[in-house]
Protein backbone atom coordinates (compact mmCIF):
# COMPACT_ATOMS: atom_id res chain seq x y z
CA UNK A 1 0.00 0.00 0.00
CA UNK A 2 2.80 2.42 0.47
CA UNK A 3 3.64 2.59 -3.18
CA UNK A 4 -0.46 3.56 -3.86
CA UNK A 5 0.37 6.36 -1.31
CA UNK A 6 3.82 7.79 -2.65
CA UNK A 7 2.15 7.64 -6.08
CA UNK A 8 -0.95 9.67 -4.82
CA UNK A 9 0.78 12.36 -2.95
CA UNK A 10 3.33 12.78 -5.93
CA UNK A 11 0.99 13.58 -8.34
CA UNK A 12 -1.78 15.44 -5.76
CA UNK A 13 1.07 17.02 -4.84
CA UNK A 14 2.14 18.63 -8.70
CA UNK A 15 -1.55 19.46 -9.01
CA UNK A 16 -1.27 21.56 -5.40
CA UNK A 17 1.93 22.95 -6.56
CA UNK A 18 0.64 24.03 -10.46
CA UNK A 19 -3.00 25.33 -9.39
CA UNK A 20 -1.69 27.23 -6.19
CA UNK A 21 1.15 28.95 -8.74
CA UNK A 22 -1.61 30.75 -11.02
CA UNK A 23 -5.13 30.16 -10.18
CA UNK A 24 -7.06 31.79 -13.03
CA UNK A 25 -9.73 34.28 -12.97
CA UNK A 26 -9.39 36.12 -8.98
CA UNK A 27 -12.37 38.49 -8.31
CA UNK A 28 -9.94 41.24 -7.04
CA UNK A 29 -11.68 43.71 -10.09
CA UNK A 30 -14.53 45.23 -8.94
CA UNK A 31 -17.40 43.98 -10.98
CA UNK A 32 -17.80 46.27 -13.60
CA UNK A 33 -14.51 47.57 -13.96
CA UNK A 34 -12.98 45.77 -16.48
CA UNK A 35 -9.75 44.96 -14.57
CA UNK A 36 -7.64 46.87 -11.60
CA UNK A 37 -10.81 49.28 -11.15
CA UNK A 38 -14.09 49.52 -9.05
CA UNK A 39 -17.46 49.05 -10.14
CA UNK A 40 -18.07 52.96 -9.99
CA UNK A 41 -15.54 53.88 -12.97
CA UNK A 42 -15.13 57.17 -14.78
CA UNK A 43 -18.70 56.40 -16.35
CA UNK A 44 -20.37 55.34 -13.05
CA UNK A 45 -21.97 52.08 -12.71
CA UNK A 46 -21.59 50.71 -16.46
CA UNK A 47 -18.77 52.58 -17.31
CA UNK A 48 -18.29 55.44 -19.39
CA UNK A 49 -20.83 55.57 -21.99
CA UNK A 50 -22.24 52.66 -20.38
CA UNK A 51 -25.81 51.00 -20.43
CA UNK A 52 -25.78 51.25 -16.69
CA UNK A 53 -26.02 48.08 -14.25
CA UNK A 54 -22.90 46.02 -13.58
CA UNK A 55 -21.24 45.32 -17.04
CA UNK A 56 -18.47 47.43 -18.27
CA UNK A 57 -18.31 49.56 -21.73
CA UNK A 58 -18.35 47.25 -25.03
CA UNK A 59 -15.65 45.24 -25.93
CA UNK A 60 -15.27 42.68 -28.21
CA UNK A 61 -17.73 39.69 -28.17
CA UNK A 62 -14.69 36.89 -29.41
CA UNK A 63 -14.10 35.37 -26.30
CA UNK A 64 -15.12 32.54 -23.75
CA UNK A 65 -14.31 32.46 -20.14
CA UNK A 66 -12.22 29.90 -18.63
CA UNK A 67 -12.90 26.01 -17.05
CA UNK A 68 -11.18 25.50 -14.14
CA UNK A 69 -10.31 22.58 -12.80
CA UNK A 70 -12.41 22.02 -9.62
CA UNK A 71 -11.78 19.98 -6.17
CA UNK A 72 -14.85 18.58 -5.58
CA UNK A 73 -16.37 19.34 -1.68
CA UNK A 74 -17.02 17.08 1.19
CA UNK A 75 -20.75 16.66 0.05
CA UNK A 76 -19.76 15.60 -3.31
CA UNK A 77 -17.23 13.34 -1.95
CA UNK A 78 -19.54 11.93 0.71
CA UNK A 79 -22.49 11.26 -2.40
CA UNK A 80 -19.65 9.66 -4.36
CA UNK A 81 -18.24 7.38 -2.11
CA UNK A 82 -21.90 5.67 -1.29
CA UNK A 83 -22.74 5.66 -4.83
CA UNK A 84 -19.46 3.91 -5.56
CA UNK A 85 -18.47 1.00 -2.78
CA UNK A 86 -21.14 -1.18 -1.52
CA UNK A 87 -20.39 -0.79 2.14
CA UNK A 88 -19.25 2.55 3.46
CA UNK A 89 -18.00 3.24 6.93
CA UNK A 90 -17.74 6.78 8.52
CA UNK A 91 -18.59 8.15 4.77
CA UNK A 92 -18.40 11.85 6.14
CA UNK A 93 -14.98 12.85 5.53
CA UNK A 94 -12.78 15.05 7.99
CA UNK A 95 -13.85 19.12 8.87
CA UNK A 96 -10.36 19.57 6.80
CA UNK A 97 -11.97 18.42 3.43
CA UNK A 98 -13.08 21.31 0.82
CA UNK A 99 -16.65 22.14 2.82
CA UNK A 100 -20.11 22.15 0.69
CA UNK A 101 -20.33 25.81 1.26
CA UNK A 102 -16.91 27.11 -0.65
CA UNK A 103 -18.36 28.18 -3.89
CA UNK A 104 -19.43 31.65 -2.68
CA UNK A 105 -15.99 32.35 -0.40
CA UNK A 106 -13.69 30.36 -1.80
CA UNK A 107 -12.32 30.46 -5.31
CA UNK A 108 -9.86 29.97 -6.47
CA UNK A 109 -8.36 28.52 -2.82
CA UNK A 110 -10.54 25.56 -2.52
CA UNK A 111 -8.63 23.82 -5.45
CA UNK A 112 -5.36 23.83 -3.75
CA UNK A 113 -4.55 20.91 -1.31
CA UNK A 114 -2.05 21.64 1.51
CA UNK A 115 -0.27 18.64 3.08
CA UNK A 116 -2.73 18.02 5.80
CA UNK A 117 -5.76 17.80 3.56
CA UNK A 118 -3.91 15.37 1.23
CA UNK A 119 -2.95 12.93 4.33
CA UNK A 120 -6.83 13.15 5.22
CA UNK A 121 -7.72 12.27 1.39
CA UNK A 122 -5.50 8.87 1.80
CA UNK A 123 -6.08 8.18 5.24
CA UNK A 124 -10.12 8.56 4.30
CA UNK A 125 -9.27 6.19 1.36
CA UNK A 126 -7.62 3.69 3.41
CA UNK A 127 -10.48 3.40 5.56
CA UNK A 128 -13.12 2.86 3.03
CA UNK A 129 -11.21 0.45 0.83
CA UNK A 130 -10.49 -2.12 3.68
CA UNK A 131 -14.24 -1.59 4.38
CA UNK A 132 -14.53 -3.24 1.68
CA UNK A 133 -12.90 -7.09 2.77
CA UNK A 134 -15.04 -9.98 3.02
CA UNK A 135 -18.90 -9.68 1.50
CA UNK A 136 -18.11 -6.24 0.06
CA UNK A 137 -15.06 -7.05 -2.11
CA UNK A 138 -16.74 -10.86 -3.03
CA UNK A 139 -19.40 -8.64 -4.52
CA UNK A 140 -16.90 -5.90 -6.31
CA UNK A 141 -14.66 -8.82 -7.95
CA UNK A 142 -17.59 -10.75 -9.26
CA UNK A 143 -19.10 -7.48 -11.12
CA UNK A 144 -15.36 -7.14 -12.11
CA UNK A 145 -15.72 -10.72 -13.46
CA UNK A 146 -18.88 -10.00 -15.07
CA UNK A 147 -17.15 -6.73 -17.24
CA UNK A 148 -14.18 -8.82 -17.96
CA UNK A 149 -16.47 -11.49 -19.38
CA UNK A 150 -14.82 -14.09 -17.20
CA UNK A 151 -16.66 -17.35 -17.67
CA UNK A 152 -14.40 -19.31 -14.66
CA UNK A 153 -13.66 -16.75 -12.66
CA UNK A 154 -9.73 -15.88 -12.60
CA UNK A 155 -8.86 -12.59 -9.99
CA UNK A 156 -6.26 -11.51 -12.38
CA UNK A 157 -8.70 -12.09 -15.29
CA UNK A 158 -11.02 -9.78 -13.21
CA UNK A 159 -8.57 -7.03 -12.18
CA UNK A 160 -9.35 -5.59 -15.77
CA UNK A 161 -12.96 -5.84 -15.45
CA UNK A 162 -13.15 -4.52 -11.62
CA UNK A 163 -10.57 -1.31 -12.77
CA UNK A 164 -12.63 -0.25 -15.93
CA UNK A 165 -16.14 -0.90 -13.76
CA UNK A 166 -15.28 0.96 -10.67
CA UNK A 167 -12.22 3.68 -12.24
CA UNK A 168 -14.87 4.42 -14.89
CA UNK A 169 -17.90 5.41 -12.25
CA UNK A 170 -15.51 7.39 -10.33
CA UNK A 171 -13.70 9.10 -13.05
CA UNK A 172 -16.71 9.71 -14.55
CA UNK A 173 -15.71 8.92 -17.93
CA UNK A 174 -14.14 5.32 -19.57
CA UNK A 175 -10.78 5.18 -18.50
CA UNK A 176 -7.47 5.54 -20.94
CA UNK A 177 -5.55 2.49 -21.42
CA UNK A 178 -2.48 3.72 -18.88
CA UNK A 179 -5.07 4.61 -16.12
CA UNK A 180 -6.40 0.91 -16.15
CA UNK A 181 -3.01 -0.40 -16.22
CA UNK A 182 -2.05 1.53 -13.16
CA UNK A 183 -5.54 0.27 -11.73
CA UNK A 184 -4.44 -3.27 -12.48
CA UNK A 185 -1.07 -3.03 -11.11
CA UNK A 186 -2.50 -2.00 -8.14
CA UNK A 187 -4.54 -5.34 -7.74
CA UNK A 188 -1.89 -7.45 -8.35
CA UNK A 189 0.16 -5.99 -5.82
CA UNK A 190 -2.13 -6.32 -3.33
CA UNK A 191 -3.23 -9.85 -4.92
CA UNK A 192 0.38 -11.23 -3.71
CA UNK A 193 -1.66 -11.57 -0.48
CA UNK A 194 -5.27 -12.80 -1.69
CA UNK A 195 -8.12 -11.77 -3.95
CA UNK A 196 -9.44 -9.79 -1.11
CA UNK A 197 -6.69 -7.72 -0.44
CA UNK A 198 -6.25 -7.09 -4.17
CA UNK A 199 -10.08 -5.22 -4.25
CA UNK A 200 -8.71 -3.41 -1.48
CA UNK A 201 -5.57 -1.77 -3.20
CA UNK A 202 -7.77 -1.14 -6.34
CA UNK A 203 -9.97 0.76 -4.50
CA UNK A 204 -7.94 2.86 -2.16
CA UNK A 205 -5.91 3.59 -5.79
CA UNK A 206 -9.04 4.65 -7.07
CA UNK A 207 -10.15 6.90 -3.69
CA UNK A 208 -6.64 8.78 -4.05
CA UNK A 209 -6.80 9.33 -7.57
CA UNK A 210 -6.41 12.69 -8.57
CA UNK A 211 -9.30 11.55 -11.35
CA UNK A 212 -11.98 11.47 -8.87
CA UNK A 213 -10.63 13.82 -6.61
CA UNK A 214 -10.96 16.78 -8.94
CA UNK A 215 -13.37 17.23 -12.10
CA UNK A 216 -10.64 16.95 -14.72
CA UNK A 217 -11.98 18.47 -18.85
CA UNK A 218 -9.24 17.49 -21.46
CA UNK A 219 -12.22 18.31 -24.27
CA UNK A 220 -12.87 16.60 -27.12
CA UNK A 221 -10.81 16.69 -29.99
CA UNK A 222 -13.02 14.87 -32.35
CA UNK A 223 -15.09 17.55 -32.45
CA UNK A 224 -12.65 19.91 -33.68
CA UNK A 225 -11.01 22.92 -32.38
CA UNK A 226 -13.19 25.28 -30.12
CA UNK A 227 -12.02 28.68 -28.43
CA UNK A 228 -7.72 29.09 -27.33
CA UNK A 229 -7.87 26.23 -30.01
CA UNK A 230 -9.03 23.98 -27.44
CA UNK A 231 -11.90 21.30 -28.34
CA UNK A 232 -14.87 21.43 -26.75
CA UNK A 233 -16.12 19.65 -23.78
CA UNK A 234 -16.29 15.31 -24.02
CA UNK A 235 -20.34 14.48 -23.38
CA UNK A 236 -18.90 12.62 -20.10
CA UNK A 237 -17.22 16.05 -19.29
CA UNK A 238 -20.95 17.65 -19.15
CA UNK A 239 -22.40 15.07 -17.61
CA UNK A 240 -19.96 15.24 -14.58
CA UNK A 241 -20.71 18.48 -14.66
CA UNK A 242 -24.33 18.57 -14.24
CA UNK A 243 -24.19 16.00 -11.94
CA UNK A 244 -21.93 17.87 -9.54
CA UNK A 245 -24.97 20.68 -9.81
CA UNK A 246 -27.68 19.19 -9.30
CA UNK A 247 -26.96 15.76 -7.40
CA UNK A 248 -23.57 16.66 -5.89
CA UNK A 249 -22.44 13.22 -6.74
CA UNK A 250 -21.21 11.09 -9.40
CA UNK A 251 -23.34 11.05 -12.72
CA UNK A 252 -26.60 8.81 -12.85
CA UNK A 253 -27.28 6.46 -15.34
CA UNK A 254 -29.34 8.53 -17.51
CA UNK A 255 -26.53 11.28 -17.36
CA UNK A 256 -23.82 7.99 -18.14
CA UNK A 257 -26.25 6.69 -21.41
CA UNK A 258 -26.81 9.80 -22.38
CA UNK A 259 -22.56 10.68 -22.80
CA UNK A 260 -21.89 7.03 -23.99
CA UNK A 261 -24.46 8.08 -26.89
CA UNK A 262 -23.00 11.58 -27.50
CA UNK A 263 -26.26 13.52 -26.79
CA UNK A 264 -24.51 15.74 -24.20
CA UNK A 265 -23.31 18.04 -27.17
CA UNK A 266 -26.59 20.49 -28.14
CA UNK A 267 -28.34 23.18 -25.99
CA UNK A 268 -31.50 20.80 -27.00
CA UNK A 269 -29.73 17.70 -25.84
CA UNK A 270 -28.50 19.20 -22.25
CA UNK A 271 -31.82 21.43 -21.47
CA UNK A 272 -33.47 17.60 -22.14
CA UNK A 273 -31.43 16.62 -19.12
CA UNK A 274 -31.53 19.69 -16.73
CA UNK A 275 -34.96 19.13 -17.34
CA UNK A 276 -35.17 15.73 -15.70
CA UNK A 277 -32.93 16.30 -13.19
CA UNK A 278 -35.23 19.66 -11.88
CA UNK A 279 -38.28 17.48 -11.60
CA UNK A 280 -35.62 14.76 -9.72
CA UNK A 281 -36.43 15.22 -5.90
CA UNK A 282 -32.57 14.66 -5.78
CA UNK A 283 -31.96 17.52 -8.13
CA UNK A 284 -33.82 20.02 -5.47
CA UNK A 285 -30.45 20.14 -3.84
CA UNK A 286 -28.96 22.37 -6.38
CA UNK A 287 -31.28 25.48 -4.35
CA UNK A 288 -30.32 24.54 -0.88
CA UNK A 289 -26.08 24.27 -2.27
CA UNK A 290 -26.77 27.51 -4.11
CA UNK A 291 -28.14 29.40 -0.65
CA UNK A 292 -26.25 27.75 1.89
CA UNK A 293 -23.27 29.27 -0.06
CA UNK A 294 -24.97 32.22 -0.43
CA UNK A 295 -25.86 32.80 2.96
CA UNK A 296 -23.13 30.68 4.63
CA UNK A 297 -22.79 33.34 6.97
CA UNK A 298 -26.03 33.14 8.19
CA UNK A 299 -27.09 29.56 8.45
CA UNK A 300 -23.16 27.73 8.26
CA UNK A 301 -21.14 27.85 11.07
CA UNK A 302 -20.11 31.22 13.08
CA UNK A 303 -23.77 32.30 11.14
CA UNK A 304 -26.62 32.87 13.86
CA UNK A 305 -26.83 29.65 15.53
CA UNK A 306 -23.42 30.55 16.85
CA UNK A 307 -24.32 34.33 17.91
CA UNK A 308 -24.07 35.17 21.53
CA UNK A 309 -26.87 37.88 22.87
CA UNK A 310 -26.99 38.98 26.62
CA UNK A 311 -30.38 36.54 28.02
CA UNK A 312 -31.11 39.71 30.37
CA UNK A 313 -31.46 42.15 27.31
CA UNK A 314 -32.89 39.46 24.60
CA UNK A 315 -35.11 36.70 26.93
CA UNK A 316 -36.54 34.81 24.18
CA UNK A 317 -33.48 34.48 21.70
CA UNK A 318 -32.39 31.24 22.89
CA UNK A 319 -30.24 28.48 20.69
CA UNK A 320 -33.53 26.77 20.07
CA UNK A 321 -34.90 30.33 18.51
CA UNK A 322 -31.53 30.77 16.82
CA UNK A 323 -31.82 27.25 14.97
CA UNK A 324 -35.21 27.95 14.20
CA UNK A 325 -34.23 31.17 12.42
CA UNK A 326 -31.87 28.83 10.05
CA UNK A 327 -34.74 26.65 9.79
CA UNK A 328 -37.00 29.88 8.55
CA UNK A 329 -34.66 31.30 6.28
CA UNK A 330 -33.72 27.74 4.86
CA UNK A 331 -37.15 27.12 4.06
CA UNK A 332 -38.42 30.30 2.65
CA UNK A 333 -35.69 30.63 0.16
CA UNK A 334 -36.33 26.99 -1.21
CA UNK A 335 -40.41 27.91 -0.72
CA UNK A 336 -39.42 31.10 -3.48
CA UNK A 337 -37.33 28.74 -5.30
CA UNK A 338 -40.18 25.84 -6.03
CA UNK A 339 -43.77 27.00 -5.02
CA UNK A 340 -43.86 30.28 -6.38
CA UNK A 341 -42.72 31.77 -9.41
CA UNK A 342 -39.43 32.99 -8.07
CA UNK A 343 -39.61 36.26 -9.81
CA UNK A 344 -36.78 38.73 -7.87
CA UNK A 345 -39.89 41.06 -6.12
CA UNK A 346 -41.16 38.19 -4.20
CA UNK A 347 -38.04 37.17 -3.11
CA UNK A 348 -37.55 40.59 -1.09
CA UNK A 349 -40.92 41.27 -0.87
CA UNK A 350 -42.95 38.56 0.23
CA UNK A 351 -45.87 39.69 3.32
CA UNK A 352 -45.36 36.17 4.26
CA UNK A 353 -42.38 33.62 6.75
CA UNK A 354 -41.75 30.56 7.74
CA UNK A 355 -42.17 30.25 11.63
CA UNK A 356 -41.76 27.56 14.67
CA UNK A 357 -44.58 28.70 17.31
CA UNK A 358 -41.00 29.82 19.55
CA UNK A 359 -39.82 31.94 16.59
CA UNK A 360 -43.22 32.99 16.67
CA UNK A 361 -43.50 34.55 19.96
CA UNK A 362 -40.16 35.76 19.49
CA UNK A 363 -41.30 38.15 16.69
CA UNK A 364 -44.24 38.80 17.99
CA UNK A 365 -46.19 36.40 15.56
CA UNK A 366 -49.42 34.00 16.24
CA UNK A 367 -49.49 30.19 15.07
CA UNK A 368 -52.56 28.15 15.44
CA UNK A 369 -53.00 26.68 18.83
CA UNK A 370 -51.75 23.06 18.68
CA UNK A 371 -49.18 23.60 16.71
CA UNK A 372 -46.25 21.02 17.11
CA UNK A 373 -43.33 22.99 18.27
CA UNK A 374 -40.56 21.97 15.80
CA UNK A 375 -43.47 22.63 12.88
CA UNK A 376 -42.14 25.57 10.47
CA UNK A 377 -45.66 26.93 9.48
CA UNK A 378 -46.27 29.61 6.85
CA UNK A 379 -47.89 33.10 8.10
CA UNK A 380 -48.55 36.38 7.15
CA UNK A 381 -46.49 39.55 7.81
CA UNK A 382 -47.33 42.84 7.89
CA UNK A 383 -45.44 43.94 4.48
CA UNK A 384 -45.31 47.71 6.12
CA UNK A 385 -42.66 45.78 8.15
CA UNK A 386 -41.37 42.91 7.98
CA UNK A 387 -41.09 40.54 4.23
CA UNK A 388 -39.07 38.86 1.75
CA UNK A 389 -35.30 37.83 2.53
CA UNK A 390 -33.53 40.87 3.80
CA UNK A 391 -35.70 41.07 6.97
CA UNK A 392 -35.52 37.62 8.03
CA UNK A 393 -34.20 37.18 11.66
CA UNK A 394 -31.55 35.22 10.63
CA UNK A 395 -29.98 37.71 8.37
CA UNK A 396 -30.54 40.76 10.64
CA UNK A 397 -29.37 38.69 13.76
CA UNK A 398 -26.45 37.66 11.68
CA UNK A 399 -25.41 41.24 10.71
CA UNK A 400 -25.46 42.23 14.44
CA UNK A 401 -23.16 43.33 17.20
CA UNK A 402 -23.61 41.80 20.78
CA UNK A 403 -25.98 44.21 22.23
CA UNK A 404 -26.52 47.01 19.21
CA UNK A 405 -27.65 46.89 15.86
CA UNK A 406 -25.17 46.90 12.90
CA UNK A 407 -25.92 49.40 9.81
CA UNK A 408 -22.27 49.17 8.29
CA UNK A 409 -23.19 44.96 8.35
CA UNK A 410 -26.18 45.37 7.29
CA UNK A 411 -25.88 47.71 4.47
CA UNK A 412 -22.14 45.85 3.48
CA UNK A 413 -24.46 42.65 2.56
CA UNK A 414 -27.11 44.97 0.41
CA UNK A 415 -23.90 46.53 -1.69
CA UNK A 416 -21.88 43.41 -2.25
CA UNK A 417 -24.61 40.62 -2.18
CA UNK A 418 -26.90 42.33 -3.67
CA UNK A 419 -25.25 44.61 -5.84
CA UNK A 420 -22.48 43.11 -6.55
CA UNK A 421 -20.26 45.89 -5.67
CA UNK A 422 -16.87 44.37 -4.01
CA UNK A 423 -15.86 47.08 -1.22
CA UNK A 424 -12.29 47.46 0.02
CA UNK A 425 -11.44 46.82 3.84
CA UNK A 426 -11.74 49.41 6.22
CA UNK A 427 -8.62 52.15 6.84
CA UNK A 428 -6.15 51.38 9.33
CA UNK A 429 -5.28 53.18 12.49
CA UNK A 430 -8.95 55.13 12.10
CA UNK A 431 -8.94 57.15 15.55
CA UNK A 432 -11.59 55.97 18.16
CA UNK A 433 -14.98 58.73 18.45
CA UNK A 434 -13.60 60.47 21.45
CA UNK A 435 -15.65 59.66 25.26
CA UNK A 436 -17.22 63.69 25.30
CA UNK A 437 -18.16 63.38 21.61
CA UNK A 438 -21.40 61.32 21.76
CA UNK A 439 -24.19 63.59 23.42
CA UNK A 440 -25.89 61.07 25.96
CA UNK A 441 -29.06 58.90 24.95
CA UNK A 442 -27.57 58.72 21.27
CA UNK A 443 -28.99 56.45 19.29
CA UNK A 444 -27.02 54.02 17.32
CA UNK A 445 -27.26 55.77 13.92
CA UNK A 446 -26.41 58.94 15.26
CA UNK A 447 -23.22 57.43 16.61
CA UNK A 448 -22.21 55.82 13.34
CA UNK A 449 -23.09 59.46 11.15
CA UNK A 450 -20.48 60.89 13.71
CA UNK A 451 -17.83 58.23 13.57
CA UNK A 452 -17.98 58.00 9.79
CA UNK A 453 -18.18 61.26 8.76
CA UNK A 454 -14.46 61.21 8.85
CA UNK A 455 -12.76 61.90 5.41
CA UNK A 456 -10.68 58.15 5.37
CA UNK A 457 -14.12 56.72 6.71
CA UNK A 458 -16.56 58.36 4.55
CA UNK A 459 -16.16 57.34 0.64
CA UNK A 460 -17.24 53.54 1.60
CA UNK A 461 -19.57 54.45 4.21
CA UNK A 462 -21.92 56.71 1.82
CA UNK A 463 -22.05 53.34 0.03
CA UNK A 464 -23.52 51.34 3.45
CA UNK A 465 -24.48 53.40 5.75
CA UNK A 466 -27.79 54.41 4.04
CA UNK A 467 -29.34 50.69 3.08
CA UNK A 468 -27.57 49.58 6.27
CA UNK A 469 -29.87 52.53 7.93
CA UNK A 470 -33.12 51.02 6.75
CA UNK A 471 -32.94 48.58 8.84
CA UNK A 472 -32.92 50.09 11.89
CA UNK A 473 -35.88 49.01 12.84
CA UNK A 474 -34.72 45.67 13.51
CA UNK A 475 -33.07 45.02 16.90
CA UNK A 476 -29.74 42.75 17.40
CA UNK A 477 -31.95 39.62 17.16
CA UNK A 478 -34.35 40.30 14.61
CA UNK A 479 -37.46 42.09 16.68
CA UNK A 480 -39.24 44.67 15.49
CA UNK A 481 -38.27 48.80 17.68
CA UNK A 482 -39.62 51.64 17.87
CA UNK A 483 -37.13 53.33 19.53
CA UNK A 484 -33.76 53.23 20.19
CA UNK A 485 -32.45 54.46 23.52
CA UNK A 486 -35.34 56.17 24.37
CA UNK A 487 -35.68 57.74 20.88
CA UNK A 488 -37.82 57.21 17.86
CA UNK A 489 -35.88 55.02 15.36
CA UNK A 490 -35.29 56.68 11.98
CA UNK A 491 -35.04 54.42 9.25
CA UNK A 492 -34.78 56.54 6.28
CA UNK A 493 -31.90 57.12 3.63
CA UNK A 494 -31.44 58.68 0.56
CA UNK A 495 -30.21 56.28 -2.04
CA UNK A 496 -28.02 58.11 -4.22
CA UNK A 497 -26.24 58.01 -7.86
CA UNK A 498 -24.40 56.43 -9.39
CA UNK A 499 -24.86 53.15 -7.03
CA UNK A 500 -28.41 53.88 -6.78
CA UNK A 501 -30.05 54.49 -10.44
CA UNK A 502 -32.61 55.62 -10.71
CA UNK A 503 -31.76 57.75 -6.85
CA UNK A 504 -34.55 57.43 -4.36
CA UNK A 505 -35.11 58.10 -0.74
CA UNK A 506 -36.79 55.20 1.38
CA UNK A 507 -38.48 55.64 4.40
CA UNK A 508 -37.66 51.82 5.61
CA UNK A 509 -36.32 48.43 4.47
CA UNK A 510 -39.49 47.38 3.05
CA UNK A 511 -39.46 50.64 0.68
CA UNK A 512 -35.85 49.72 -0.19
CA UNK A 513 -36.81 46.73 -0.73
CA UNK A 514 -39.23 47.67 -3.15
CA UNK A 515 -36.61 49.53 -4.79
CA UNK A 516 -34.38 46.87 -5.21
CA UNK A 517 -37.02 44.66 -7.09
CA UNK A 518 -37.35 46.87 -9.42
CA UNK A 519 -33.39 47.36 -9.95
CA UNK A 520 -31.38 46.54 -12.89
CA UNK A 521 -28.51 46.18 -10.75
CA UNK A 522 -29.80 44.16 -8.32
CA UNK A 523 -31.13 41.59 -11.52
CA UNK A 524 -27.51 41.77 -12.67
CA UNK A 525 -26.17 40.89 -9.94
CA UNK A 526 -28.27 37.87 -9.03
CA UNK A 527 -27.18 36.88 -12.76
CA UNK A 528 -23.56 37.03 -11.44
CA UNK A 529 -24.03 35.32 -8.83
CA UNK A 530 -25.70 32.30 -9.88
CA UNK A 531 -23.25 32.33 -12.82
CA UNK A 532 -20.51 31.96 -9.84
CA UNK A 533 -22.22 29.21 -8.68
CA UNK A 534 -22.99 27.06 -11.78
CA UNK A 535 -19.50 27.71 -13.59
CA UNK A 536 -17.15 27.04 -10.12
CA UNK A 537 -15.43 30.38 -10.86
CA UNK A 538 -16.51 34.48 -10.67
CA UNK A 539 -17.45 36.03 -14.24
CA UNK A 540 -14.85 37.49 -16.01
CA UNK A 541 -15.47 41.24 -17.36
CA UNK A 542 -13.56 40.58 -20.33
CA UNK A 543 -14.38 37.39 -21.51
CA UNK A 544 -17.91 36.74 -19.84
CA UNK A 545 -19.55 40.26 -21.30
CA UNK A 546 -21.47 39.08 -23.78
CA UNK A 547 -22.58 35.98 -21.76
CA UNK A 548 -23.92 37.77 -19.17
CA UNK A 549 -25.43 40.80 -21.48
CA UNK A 550 -27.45 37.27 -23.09
CA UNK A 551 -28.14 36.01 -20.00
CA UNK A 552 -29.45 39.10 -18.22
CA UNK A 553 -31.56 39.72 -21.50
CA UNK A 554 -33.05 36.56 -21.69
CA UNK A 555 -33.56 36.52 -17.92
CA UNK A 556 -35.10 39.97 -18.02
CA UNK A 557 -37.59 38.67 -20.79
CA UNK A 558 -38.98 36.12 -19.17
CA UNK A 559 -39.97 38.13 -15.97
CA UNK A 560 -36.32 37.42 -13.71
CA UNK A 561 -38.01 34.56 -12.36
CA UNK A 562 -34.42 32.93 -10.21
CA UNK A 563 -35.95 29.28 -11.17
CA UNK A 564 -35.01 29.94 -15.03
CA UNK A 565 -31.25 31.30 -14.44
CA UNK A 566 -29.72 27.01 -14.12
CA UNK A 567 -31.24 26.21 -17.15
CA UNK A 568 -30.14 30.02 -18.76
CA UNK A 569 -27.07 29.02 -17.79
CA UNK A 570 -26.38 25.18 -18.29
CA UNK A 571 -27.27 25.35 -22.35
CA UNK A 572 -25.43 28.73 -22.61
CA UNK A 573 -22.50 29.06 -24.81
CA UNK A 574 -19.78 28.88 -22.54
CA UNK A 575 -21.15 26.16 -20.53
CA UNK A 576 -21.15 23.92 -23.72
CA UNK A 577 -17.96 25.34 -25.22
CA UNK A 578 -15.69 27.24 -22.67
CA UNK A 579 -11.50 27.55 -22.68
CA UNK A 580 -10.06 25.28 -20.45
CA UNK A 581 -8.09 26.56 -17.59
CA UNK A 582 -5.95 24.42 -15.59
CA UNK A 583 -4.37 27.41 -13.00
CA UNK A 584 -4.47 30.02 -15.23
CA UNK A 585 -2.56 27.88 -18.31
CA UNK A 586 -4.30 26.25 -20.35
CA UNK A 587 -3.43 22.40 -21.40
Amino acid sequence: MAMTRGWFGCVLGLAALTLAGGAGCHESALPGSGGTGGMIGTGGIGGQGGQGGIYPPPRSCSGLGPAPLQLIDAQEYDNSIHTLLPLTVNASPPTVFPGRLSWAHDWPQAVTVPPVVAESYLDVAEQQAWAQRGDSAAALLHAGCQMAGASDPDPMACAGGLATLIGGRAYRRPLFDEERQILVDAFSEGFSDSAESGVVALVMSVLQAPQFLYRVELGDGSQGQGTRDLPPPTPYELAARLSALFLGDLPDEPLRAAAAAGQLRTADQVGTQVKRLLADPRGHAVSERFYRGWLSDFVGEGGVVDAERDPKLFPTFTSAVAVDMTREVLRFVDHHYWETDSDIASLLTAPYTFVTPALAQHYGLTVPAGTDPATLTQVPLDGRRRGGLLTQGALMTGMAHHATTSPVHRGKFVVEAMLCMQLPPPPANVPPIPPDLPPPNATNRQLLEMYTSQAQCNSCHQLMNPPGFTFEHFDPVGRWQDTDHGQPVDSSANLRSPLWDPPATVVDAMELAAVMAQSDTVRQCVVRTWFRFVFGRPADDNTDRCTLQELDAAFRAGGSHVRDLVPLLTTSRPYLAPSRDLGGNGI
